[in-house]
C-alpha cells in the first residue's frame, strides 16, 4: 500500500463534493500519492476496516470536512449517525485520535463547529481543536484552476457546423463552424465539473457532471434547463441505447436510466461500489459499463436493450 500523507474523513452526503475538491487540489501541489480519500483510493477487494487502520496510521495529517450535515445525518431508523459506534465518519476520527495524528477541521458551507457536548464523548476533544473555515466564494479563489488549465472533458459534434465542448470547474464551449473558433458560455451558477454530453433525439440534449449536475437541452444547446438528478453524487458519463434509453453512470456504481429523455430515471442493479468511468455501445445494443477499483479496472456484466420504451420512475 502506497504511504498517504493527508486522510480526507468526510460524510459522502454531507460534502463529496468539497473532499473531492481538496483531495485534487492536494494531489496538484504535492503529488498523486499523497492523499487518501474514500474508497476511490482502495484497492478491489481489499477490507475496508484494514485499509482504514493502515491509511490512517501512515498519515501525517487528517483532516475532517464537515458540512451543515456533518453532526445532523441520521439513519434509516432517525438515530444519528455520529452516535453508532460503527460509523465509518466517527471510526476514522477515533482512530485518528488513537494515534496521536493531526487533525485539522475543515468547515465548508457556513458550517459550524460542533460543541464538545453534542459528539460522543470519544471525538470530544476534536471540539477543541483549532479549525479552518472556507466558504464558496473562498473555495473558488483557492482552488478553482485558471481558465487556461480547465480541462475539456466532452466533445460532440451535432452537425458538421455545431459542436459543444465541456469541462472542468463548468467550462462550456460551443462552435457554429465546425470547430474554427469557440465561444464560451456559462450554463452553471456555480463551476462545478461538466463531464459528459450526450445527444438523446428531437433535438434533445443532457449534460451531466459533478455533485449530481444534471441538465437538458431541447433545442440542440440553445437553452439549458436544470433536472432532476436521481443522484447527488457524481457523474462520469452515459450511453444511449439503440432504443432511445439513456443511460448515466458514476460513482459508487451508481448506475441510473431513462426511457423518456431524463424526466425520470430507474436506477440500475449493481453490485460493485467501483467508480464508474467509462463506457461504450456493443454492436448487438447492448452496453457495457468500466470500474475504477483502485488500479484495476473492472469491467460490468453486459446490459440488455430495454424490452419496452415505457416511462421509468426512480
Amino acid at each position: 500500500m502506497v504511504s498517504r500523507e493527508v486522510f480526507i474523513s468526510y460524510r459522502r452526503d454531507d460534502t463529496e463534493t468539497e473532499a473531492g475538491r481538496l483531495a485534487d487540489a492536494i494531489r496538484v501541489h504535492f503529488g498523486e500519492d499523497s492523499v487518501f480519500v474514500d474508497t476511490s483510493d482502495t484497492r478491489f477487494g481489499a477490507v475496508w476496516p484494514d485499509v482504514l487502520r493502515k491509511t490512517v496510521e501512515q498519515a501525517a495529517v487528517v483532516i475532517a470536512v464537515i458540512g451543515p450535515e456533518w453532526i445532523l445525518a441520521r439513519d434509516e431508523d432517525g438515530r444519528r449517525r455520529i452516535d453508532d459506534t460503527e460509523d465509518w465518519v466517527r471510526r476514522e476520527l477515533e482512530l485518528g485520535l488513537e494515534r496521536g495524528k493531526t487533525i485539522i477541521p475543515l468547515l465548508v458551507r457556513h458550517a459550524k463547529m460542533p460543541r464538545a457536548h453534542a459528539l460522543p464523548q470519544t471525538l470530544a476533544p476534536v471540539a477543541s481543536m483549532q479549525a479552518f473555515s472556507i466558504r464558496g466564494e473562498t473555495w473558488t479563489q483557492v482552488f478553482s484552476a485558471p481558465a487556461e488549465q480547465r480541462p475539456l472533458l466532452d466533445v460532440i459534434f451535432l452537425t458538421k457546423d455545431l459542436a459543444i465542448a465541456v469541462g472542468a470547474y463548468g467550462a462550456y464551449y460551443d462552435s457554429q463552424d465546425g470547430g474554427k473558433t469557440w465561444n464560451a458560455r456559462k450554463v452553471l451558477q456555480d463551476d462545478k465539473h461538466l463531464n459528459a454530453i450526450l445527444e438523446l433525439g428531437d433535438n434533445h440534449l443532457l449534460l451531466v457532471g459533478e455533485a449530481g449536475t444534471m441538465l437538458t437541452s431541447e433545442d440542440l444547446g440553445k437553452t439549458w434547463m436544470q433536472a432532476t438528478a436521481p443522484y447527488k453524487g457524481s457523474f462520469f458519463g452515459g450511453l444511449v441505447a439503440n432504443d432511445g434509453s439513456v443511460l448515466v453512470y458514476g460513482l459508487r456504481g451508481h448506475i441510473f436510466r431513462s426511457a423518456d429523455k431524463g424526466k425520470t430515471w430507474k436506477a440500475v442493479e449493481n453490485k460493485s461500489t467501483a467508480a464508474l468511468i467509462g463506457g461504450d455501445k456493443l454492436p448487438d445494443g447492448a452496453l457495457v459499463v468500466a470500474g475504477n477499483a483502485g488500479k484495476n479496472a473492472q469491467l460490468l456484466p453486459v446490459i440488455a436493450p430495454l424490452a419496452s420504451s415505457g416511462s421509468e420512475r426512480g
